[in-house]
């Protein structure tokens, strides 16, 4: 081999080889558009969750079985009528109680939550 061989592979390696990411710079990527996960409600009724949902605040998408299991006693559209009803100061309370009733109702069909009292 002669000297002159070897000087042409000490150049700069073919534009071919060269990842695109080096070659030219890196476009502006628009920013991600964050999408928020619909509430456990929403979720389970397959539908779409908008902002002013009623029920988001109070069953969040990491709890589903929260909002499963009172709708499974009451039904969402009772769950909903009831908190428009009530001042929103008072609504979280209602939920919790709500949740637990329910799930004393799935318990014990027959006594609910007063045969727990």
């Amino acid at each position: 081999m002669e000297s002159s061989d070897t000087g042409a592979f000490e150049s700069s390696p073919p534009s071919s080889l060269v990842p695109p990411s080096w070659s030219s710079p890196t476009p502006a990527l628009p920013l991600p558009v964050v999408v928020a996960s619909p509430c456990a409600a929403c979720k389970t009724l397959r539908r779409r969750c908008s902002e002013s949902c009623v029920l988001a605040p109070y069953f969040p998408p990491s709890e589903p079985a929260k909002f499963a299991i009172a709708h499974r006693v009451f039904g969402a559209s009772n769950i909903v009528k009831f908190l428009l009803t009530l001042p929103e100061s008072q609504r979280d309370d209602a939920v919790t109680s709500m949740i637990y009733e329910a799930s004393t109702r799935i318990r014990d069909p027959v006594y609910g939550c007063a045969g727990a009292i």
